[in-house]
């Protein structure tokens, strides 16, 4: 998302976010059908709101198996010479299309409040950006998205404590260079900066689409099929990890539980009332 829009999922986030996944979504099945004669794909998209330093950078993971289907003739289709199904540019330019769309048409109490530099990130003159890389078969990628869908904006081992002026001290990786530093905050602004990630109550970050979809399970045992796979396997949960003695490390065993001290009380003092 352009950092002019970005302000949109503070105040709006159910707005904002809502459109993100759905229009990247709609995006990438219109390319698809484009490209492969009408065939649908299946992928799962994630919404994750933070950048390295715990900033406000929303954007959209998305996991696409690199086949689709025609939904007609049960056909399989696959990409000819390279790994993905789409190209980059096409998908940035046909989600910066939608989001256009949907502002103006499902929401034109905010599009009217939009500013010129908001309008100008919506125009075709501005070029928005679709990152595609290849995953191999895709565990090391839900394996790196699941961290964030089941933590908040940061992890305890990168609190490194407090300076002399009280300031917090984060421990942080520089994407480009690959070097960690450390960040310092003032705790209000450490503060800021995680609450800014608290999404609406009830809103799915995690939402499946064309044949990844809960409820086209028909469709996907059938691409799995065709594939070579009968059936879906069975989901493997993690091991739950036994509580551990801060001390020498080992395993806690439950005994019993202790009942609370109930302790007797006498009545609540009763207060006059003046007219």
């Amino acid at each position: 998302m352009p950092a002019e829009l970005r302000s949109l999922g503070l105040h709006r986030p159910e707005v904002l976010y809502h459109l993100m996944l759905r229009e990247s979504a709609a995006a990438l099945q219109d390319l698809i059908a484009t490209r492969y004669g009408g065939a649908k794909g299946g992928f799962t998209s994630v919404l994750h709101t933070w950048g390295r330093q715990i900033q406000h950078h929303p954007h959209v993971h998305l996991i696409v198996p690199a086949i689709a289907i025609h939904p007609e003739t049960g056909r399989i289709a696959r990409p000819a010479k390279d790994d993905f199904l789409v190209h980059f540019r096409p998908l940035a330019a046909r989600f910066r299309s939608r989001m256009h769309a949907a502002l103006r048409r499902d929401h034109p109490e905010i599009w009217h409040l939009l500013s010129p530099d908001q309008r100008h990130a919506l125009s075709p003159r501005k070029t928005w950006n679709a990152q595609l890389q290849p995953v191999g078969r895709g565990k090391t990628a839900l394996r790196y998205l699941a961290r964030y869908v089941c933590r908040s904006a940061f992890s305890a081992k990168r609190l490194l404590g407090y300076d002399a002026a009280g300031n917090v001290r984060l421990a942080w990786t520089d994407s480009t260079t690959g070097k960690t530093g450390v960040l310092t905050l003032h705790p209000h602004e450490f503060i800021h900066r995680w609450l800014i990630h608290v999404l609406p109550k009830g809103f799915p970050r995690v939402r499946h689409y064309g044949f990844q979809s809960p409820a086209a399970r028909k469709t996907r045992l059938l691409v799995r099929a065709l594939l070579g796979e009968i059936g879906e396997p069975a989901a493997v949960l993690p091991e739950i990890e036994p509580f551990a003695c801060p001390h020498c490390g080992g395993p806690l065993t439950y005994l019993r539980d202790i009942a609370p001290i109930r302790i007797p009380r006498g009545p609540p003092i009763r207060t006059t009332v003046r007219p």
